[in-house]
């Protein structure tokens, strides 16, 4: 079978593209593919929130015009809006994240303009294709706000053995209260009820003389409030009458007959004015529209599309709920964000003074100030606690997002059609060389591991010094401390 040069040509640079990019740049281009994307760099602008972008070009006829975005943050909003001068120019939109053949989200312009509101990972593809028949100017406006994330470090505080436990100043476990006055007064009571119960049981007709104090005492017992009926509006029919009859006093109905119907409906359509039919009206309305849109210049659409993403930076701020009603453009992207849901709880002991039984908190102003002292204490190795844990998931996301793009590269390269033993020997290599890059991959991965773990020990290290000086805790950290680690340090290993 003959294969020309320039086919070769173009298979072997594809392959070798799927193969030397280490980290995911744009989405991959079947072969043949010559149209270039233009990558946009996002950055802040004064006085306005998260980070901005904004292009303008030509939409023409034909001519299909790429663009891409990288390092976007799935913790973040994001907004892609396409704006055209002309509010009837038509073109299909798409976004891609693996390859420019299958998309991942694609819609139309609508009165000249397409908007996407949503989260991304990593790199994301704009693929614009015009419609029309002219030309048309218009404007690509991209957007991501501030990162709206959750907190890695959740504190549980186990329940202590001792119930009458509470923090004292000097780290030693306070003495329990002794029982009130009228705890007391209430068991002696209790005692010398059972003590008479036990005298009359001895005694004859005793079952008769209890039987009567059960009595007497139910006799006691407030009976049970009655609920009055609510009155019904009609009155009962009397007796021997047929609720069914009519009144005699009742006044005969109107008749009104077919034909003065429709002379009264025809004088009443006839009195209305024109503009008032549905008909004539939903069209007086879309006329008005029309008229509306066209007379709205594009600065002030552009201006509109900007006070939008204004208005989304302003209903997500730091509400992590409304961040997470945003589509993401691929659902996967959930796993590419830091989450407290891969971290165990950190047992900890500090806690406020406990109150007792009766309501009082004894050594109450040295309690608190204990606990003051407690918090300030671990105040700094709780923050670098956060910190170390985002660095746990980061390496963890890095590594799962590489392993999927080199996984999405090979299953593209076995797809693509080779009619000639060359390009299967030539895939065959390629194929190879990404499988011993992705094993760099993984050894940068098993070297980083134990660096975390080092800095995460020395930071459980300081956490226990603080249990031990304000909670008499000393056995903290060869127990608590020691299980949090080996759970973070084994979840965190290459299951591959």
């Amino acid at each position: 079978m003959h294969v020309s040069g320039t086919y070769f040509i173009r298979l072997t640079v594809t392959l070798l593209l799927l193969c030397t990019a280490p980290l995911p740049a744009e989405p991959m281009a079947a072969p043949g593919d010559k149209i270039k994307a233009q990558q946009l760099k996002l950055a802040e602008l004064p006085g306005k929130p998260g980070r901005w972008h904004s292009t303008e070009f030509t939409l023409q006829p034909g001519k299909e015009q790429r663009f891409f975005v990288r390092g976007l943050n799935p913790a973040a909003p994001l907004s892609i809006q396409l704006i055209s001068a002309k509010p009837e120019q038509s073109a299909n939109v798409s976004l891609h994240r693996l390859s420019w053949i299958a998309a991942e989200y694609q819609a139309t312009l609508q009165q000249g303009l397409f908007r996407f509101d949503g989260r991304a990972y990593g790199d994301v593809g704009i693929r614009i294709v015009p419609a029309g028949d002219s030309d048309s100017t218009a404007t690509l406006l991209l957007w991501q706000g501030e990162p709206v994330t959750k907190a890695l470090v959740s504190i549980y505080q186990p329940p202590e053995s001792n119930p009458n436990h509470s923090n004292s100043p000097n780290g030693a476990a306070g003495q329990g209260s002794a029982l009130s006055w009228w705890q007391l007064a209430v068991v002696l009571l209790l005692v010398l009820i059972v003590a008479l119960l036990v005298a009359l049981l001895k005694r004859k007709h005793t079952a008769a003389l209890v039987a009567a104090m059960m009595l007497a005492g139910a006799s006691l017992l407030p009976a049970p409030p009655l609920q009055a009926q609510q009155p019904d509006d009609k009155a009962p029919p009397k007796q021997h009458e047929n609720p069914f009859d009519i009144p005699k006093d009742a006044k005969d109905a109107a008749v009104v007959s077919d034909k003065d119907k429709a002379a009264s409906s025809g004088t009443a359509d006839k009195d209305k004015p024109a503009a008032d039919k549905p008909g004539q009206q939903g069209g007086a309305d879309k006329d008005k529209a029309q008229d509306s849109l066209d007379g709205e210049s594009y600065a002030e659409r552009l201006a509109a599309a900007e006070q939008h993403v204004l208005q989304l930076a302003e209903q997500v701020g730091a509400n992590r709920a409304e961040l997470e009603r945003l589509k993401l453009l691929l659902e996967q992207d959930k796993d590419n964000e830091p989450s407290a849901d891969n971290l165990p709880p950190l047992p900890l002991s500090c806690k406020p003074p406990q109150v007792e039984g009766d309501g009082i908190v004894r050594d109450g102003d040295a309690l608190w100030q204990n606990y003051e002292r407690c918090q300030q204490c671990y105040a700094q190795p709780l923050a670098d606690l956060e910190n170390q844990l985002l660095l746990y998931e980061r390496l963890r996301v890095i590594y799962r997002s590489t392993k999927d793009y080199v996984n999405n590269a090979i299953t593209l390269g076995d797809k693509i059609p080779k009619p000639h033993a060359l390009l299967e020997n030539t895939w065959a290599a390629q194929k190879f060389s990404i499988n011993q890059s992705f094993e760099k991959t993984k050894q940068a991965y098993d070297a980083k591991l134990p660096e975390l773990n080092d800095k995460l020990s020395e930071i459980l290290d300081r956490v226990g010094r603080c249990e031990t000086d304000f909670n008499n805790n000393p056995m903290w950290r060869q127990t608590s401390g020691f299980f949090f680690y080996n759970t973070l340090a084994t979840s965190y290993k290459r299951s591959d």
